[in-house]
This record gives C-alpha cells, structure tokens and sequence, in this order.
C-alpha cells in the first residue's frame, strides 16, 4: 500500500489595486486639488493603477469628465460653473477596488467694468476724464488712443475709478483691455470705448469773467464767434450769459441750454441755421431777431420776466423751402416781418403791433391753442396774418369808439360744439360752409358802431355750395345767423360791417341754408353717487331721439339710452338722465349726446366729464398713438415735460389745472414719455 500522502489545494493570490496619483500640480508632489478660473482648460491630472479594467467620476465639475485607459484614469475639461467641487476616482474590474479624491476650485471671472461717464467735448487745452466703475479693488488694463496698455486698480472699496489726460489738443478715446480679480488673478476681456471730442462748435464758457458777448476770452476756442459759427451756451456755474453790448452779431446756429440764456440788448441777432435748447432769449424793444436760411428755424422760448425782457423790436422770417420758426412761450413783437417762412405759435400767444409781407407761403401758424393778440385803435384796422393749414387772414376794424386788444385762433373745420376752455371743436356740421371756425376774442364790451370784420380764404375750403354767404356765429351751443351789413362778397372773401354782438367762433355759411341749429346747454353734476346729465334745445324739427353715450377714455363709446325727441318744437326744451354706476375714484367719466333726425342725419353735443375723487397730482391723455394734437388732463397745475426717447426733452410747459392741448405734429414718429410732476405716461406719436 502506497504511503498515505496529504493533499494540498492550490490557491492563488490577486495583489490589491493601487492608484498611484501621477499629476504635476506646483502647489505640492502628489497634490490633488486644483483652483482654476471659469472657462479656463483643466491642467493634466491622471491616476494610474494596476490590476483594474475601468473606473467611474463622481463630483466631478460641468464641462469636466473622467476617462479611463490601459490602467489610467484622466480628469479633462473645461469647467462652465464656478464654485468647489470635492470629486472621487474609484477603480473597477478586478478583485477589489481603490479609490482616490481631490478638490476642484473653479472662480468666477470679474464682472466687467463699464465706462459711467466723460465729460466731453471740451475745449482744446483742456484736461478729458473719463469714470469708470467695475469690482472693488480689481486691476482694471486700459488704453488711450493707440497707446500702450496701462494699468489702475479700482480701490476706495466701490470699483469706482478716474482716468484722466491732462491738457488735450486732439479727440482721446479710452479703450477698456482687461479686468483682473485681486484675488483669484482670473480675467475678463473688455472692449468697451468711449471717446472725449474736442468742441467743435464755440462755447460760452464765461471765463473772461464778463457777460459780454465780444470778450474772446468768454469763449471755448478764445476768440468771438462769426456768421458760420454754430455756438452753444450751456449753463455756467458763474451764472454770467452772453449779452450783446457792442455789435449786432450772426451766427450759423445757436444752441441754448435750459436754464441759460441769450440777451440781445436791443442790438441785432442773425441766425441763418437753427436754433436749439430750453433756454431763453431775452430782446428788448429795439432788438432784432432774424432768420435766414433753409428749412425749420426751430423753437425760441422768451424771457417772461418781464414784457421788455420778452418783446422782440423786430422779427424777421425770411427761410427757404418752407421754413418755419416755433414759438415755445409767450412772444411779444413789435414788428414781425414775413418775407418767406411762417411762424407756427403753438400754444403759445404772440402779441404784434404791426406786420408785413405776410402771404400764402408765409403767415403766422395757429397750429394750437395760442392766439393771436393785437391793440387796434378806434377807427383803425389790422389784418392779423393767420392760418392753420393754409393763409386765411382775417381784418378787423375797431368802430367802437375806444382802443382794444383783440386776439384770434383758427380752426380747419366747423363744429358743433367747442370747448370753452381751449376752443378746440367736437363733431364737425353738415351743410354748406366755408371749413374754418375763426375764434376771435374782444377784451372789451362792444360799444358804439361796433366791429367790421373781413374774412378770406381759398377756393378749396368750401363744402357744398354757398349762394349767398353769411355770418354765423356760435352762442348758448348753437349757431346763430347774424343780421346785419355786408359787403363785397366774393367766392373766398365776405366783409361784415358794425358788429356788436358777443365775441367766440365764428364761420361763413349759406345765408338761406342755416347751418343746424343744436345744442343750447348740456351739463353733467354728481348727484351722491350718480351723475345726473341735463341737457337742452333751442329748437327742433324733425328730430326722432337723442342717445346718451359714455366712456372711460373720451375715445370708445357706449350707449347708456335713448330719449324720444320732441320730433319738432321752436321753444326751448329740456331733458335728462341719471348715470347709476359712474366709475368711483380717480377715474373720469365721459358724456355726449346723439342727436338723431328723423332723415337719419344726426349731432352730437359737447363732451362732458365728472370725477369723483379729486386725484392729486394724476394725469390722464388721449388720444394714444396721436397725430396732431395731444390733450392732458391735470388735477393741478404741473409743469409738464414731453421727453423722447434719447431722454431730451422737447417740450416743455406749465399747465393749468383741467383740460389742455399741445400740438406734436411738428415732432418724429417714436415713443415719448409725457411727465407731470410725479406722474408719467408712454406717449406714441405716429
């Protein structure tokens, strides 16, 4: 028998797995953490082991991934997020695994930094800053012009900074390079520009220490601007403006800044550009004011100090291709002269003494609610050179044994009723009628052999036929055929002699077709929480009902009831409605009348409004978009701004409390912000 021999079972042996960190970090040998910016490309980083087939990330960074090859394990990327991440390497495959782990650091870049301001232009000699404003303490690169690139830390703990070069003769534009944390060294690329400019245009600087107008040294480029000058006069700390004392000047175009002005000093001023800005002009009863050249002669706002300070001596227009010259306030002139070019008033009143050479490419403009003032002596007569969208002059000759001030506006429509506020009509009448509404004014009562007045217009202007012209005038809501005297009649002008009535609109119809006879009141008064509307006719015939409509805007309407009419009557006949639920609060409600014939022709009246609750300082427009003219609604009076949207303001006024109007026709289509006060409101101008 064999020997018993002891069997023993084989075994083999699996090492362990090892990682074996191989990276080259400065920081240490062997260190597995990193701190990089954002954006920036991982540096190599790998781990090595035996005895593995694979390996799986975890923590790992967005824009940062693991891959695993031939017993190493690689970390690459770019990070995308800033923050830390704590990752981990872990082996597989084999018996066993390892692991290892590291930090990942990944900083935020800086935020840019933007360029708050410079002052320029300057003038020539003059030291340009510009202000910066990026992270506190970082290290901002920049460069001026061409140059080489320099360095300014953004201390004071804001990131505020101030570049400054002294004494240029020649435009400096600062180019932002770079901005570097100070503490992570991490970057952001700039591109950013802004650029100092010489003033090209002569300024007023007052540092001749003088207000006179001839001082060289009171100017930017040290020396008295010529006729091709285009001068601007901002506001100066020394409050001295330029004042003409011993030459009349011409400029090519002016620039005055709100808040500055321009003292002509009865000497003569000759603009043959334009002329820009808020600021004031003061005359003076021997001044001259003269425009030449091409195009819009732009706004002039007066001096209202005082009547001499706001009268001009003369006023001469005299521009090519239609040009016209604004007025932005109250305007006194002694003389206005009206060689080629209008003079568009707005809502502002001109006051003249005398004037000439006035036609149909040249006459004052009543584009708004101003008005046209002049004091006629007894026994003397003035043609008040006006019109709308075309010259319709009118004559008036004071009869009434004393002098007095008349004033006119005009309209480019009859209406059916007028507000008494602005004279601005609503509806426009049916029949024949020359289509113009001539608002003229009386201080005085009328007296002694009364007003004869002389109207015109052009062959274009009249609807329907007008056989026998006659003047009608507006009283109590209605139109009036007036009995009296006239005179000369032709197919676009009608003189009526020894006026003596009352004076508010007045049109030329047909003397045998009476314009309708509509309104003679209409009103509208809260009655506790209800608004009670009372309205009333001076006559009727054919007239089948009246409707009551409403609205919240004055632009959309609604029906509220109809009222049976009294179909025909020659006496006055009054009616009523009671309004239930009116809006409360600061909310306007909005009232007119229909008045429908049995023909199925048909008025309205007068628009009305109630609200119940005063509302302070609120402010309210229409129409929105508008073409023509924009109406606001105040509370109490404001100054009001039209701002557009490079944030210039191109209008400005201050307004009385209720109902005003001023035109926009003159400005570019866009988006405008009206401000009053407190209040603001999106404007469209289409």
């Amino acid at each position: 028998m064999w020997p018993r021999r002891h069997l023993h079972s084989r075994r083999t042996f699996v090492p362990a797995v090892t990682l074996v960190v191989s990276h080259p970090l400065a920081s240490a040998a062997n260190s597995d953490a990193q701190s990089i910016c954002l954006n920036s490309s991982l540096a190599s980083l790998s781990y090595t082991s035996t005895g593995a087939t694979g390996a799986v990330f975890g923590g790992l960074p967005s824009g940062v991934s693991g891959s695993y090859s031939s017993g190493t394990s690689t970390l690459s990327g770019t990070p995308t997020v800033a923050g830390t991440y704590n990752y981990t390497v872990t082996t597989t495959g084999g018996c066993g695994s390892a692991s290892a782990s590291g930090t990942i650091t990944v900083n935020s870049l800086p935020s840019p930094v933007t360029i708050s301001s410079n002052n320029g232009p300057i003038c020539s000699g003059a030291n340009a800053q510009f202000s910066v404003s990026g992270p506190a303490n970082a290290v901002l690169t920049y460069r001026i012009n061409a140059g080489s690139n320099t360095d300014l830390t953004l201390g004071n703990g804001n990131g505020n900074g101030t570049i400054t070069v002294s004494g240029i003769t020649s435009a400096q534009t600062l180019t932002l390079v770079n901005v570097q944390a100070p503490t992570t060294l991490c970057n952001t690329a700039l591109s950013s520009t802004s650029t100092v400019a010489l003033k090209s245009d002569d300024l007023w600087t007052s540092n001749g220490n003088s207000e006179v107008y001839h001082t060289p040294g009171n100017w930017c480029k040290n020396g008295v601007p010529g006729s091709s000058s285009n001068i601007v006069i901002p506001v100066v700390a020394s409050g001295r403006y330029p004042k003409l004392v011993d030459n009349d000047e011409a400029v090519a175009s002016i620039q005055i800044d709100d808040g500055a002005k321009l003292n002509l000093n009865n000497k003569k001023f000759v603009i043959n550009g334009s002329v820009t800005g808020l600021g004031k002009i003061e005359g003076g009863a021997n001044s001259t004011l003269e425009f030449t050249g091409t195009g819009s002669a732009g706004t002039i706002y007066m001096d209202q100090t005082s009547s001499s300070t706001s009268t001009i001596g003369t006023l001469k227009i005299n521009r090519s291709s239609s040009g016209s010259l604004t007025l932005g306030s109250n305007a006194i002139v002694n003389t206005l002269d009206l060689t080629a070019g209008n003079v568009d008033i707005g809502n502002n009143d001109l006051t003249v003494t005398t004037s000439s050479n006035a036609s149909s490419n040249s006459f004052i403009k009543v584009s708004g609610t101003g008005k046209v003032k002049q004091s006629i002596a007894n026994g003397s007569n003035f043609t008040f050179p006006v019109g709308k969208s075309a010259y319709n002059p009118i004559t008036i000759t004071n009869n009434t044994g004393a002098s007095d001030e008349f004033s006119i506006n005009l309209l480019d429509e009859v209406y059916a009723s007028y507000d008494a506020t602005t004279g601005v009509g609503t509806t426009p009448m049916t029949g024949p009628r020359v289509t113009r509404t001539w608002n003229i004014g009386k201080a005085n009562a009328n007296a002694s052999s009364g007003i004869n007045l002389t109207f015109n217009w052009n062959s274009g202007e009249v609807a329907g036929t007008i056989n026998t012209p006659a003047l009608y005038h507006f009283e109590s809501g209605a139109w009036v055929k007036q009995t009296g005297t006239t005179s000369s009649p032709t197919s676009t002008s009608f003189t009526f002699t020894g006026y003596t009535g009352t004076f508010s609109p007045f049109s030329i119809g047909d003397a045998n077709t009476n314009l309708p006879v509509t309104w003679l009141s209409f009103t509208a008064a809260k009655q506790f929480n209800t608004v009670q509307l009372n309205w009333a006719t001076a006559s009727e015939t054919n007239t089948r009902d009246f409707v009551v409509e409403y609205s919240n805007n004055a632009q959309q309407w609604t029906s509220l009831s109809t009222i049976p009419a009294a179909g025909n009557s020659t006496t006055t006949r009054n009616y009523s409605y009671v309004h239930q639920n009116p809006l409360k609060g600061n909310n306007y409600n909005y009232y007119r009348i229909l008045q429908r014939d049995i023909d199925d022709k048909f008025s309205y009246s007068k628009i009305v409004s109630i609200i119940f609750n005063e509302p302070g300082a609120d402010l309210q427009v229409y129409p929105n978009p508008v073409q023509d003219q924009l109406t606001i609604f105040l509370a109490e009076s404001q100054l009001v701004r039209l701002v557009n949207a490079a944030g210039a303001t191109v209008w400005k006024g201050q307004l009385p409390a209720g109902r005003n109007t001023i035109p926009v026709h003159t400005y570019s289509k866009g988006i405008y912000v009206l401000i009053a006060g407190m209040q603001s409101q999106r404007v469209v101008i289409q």
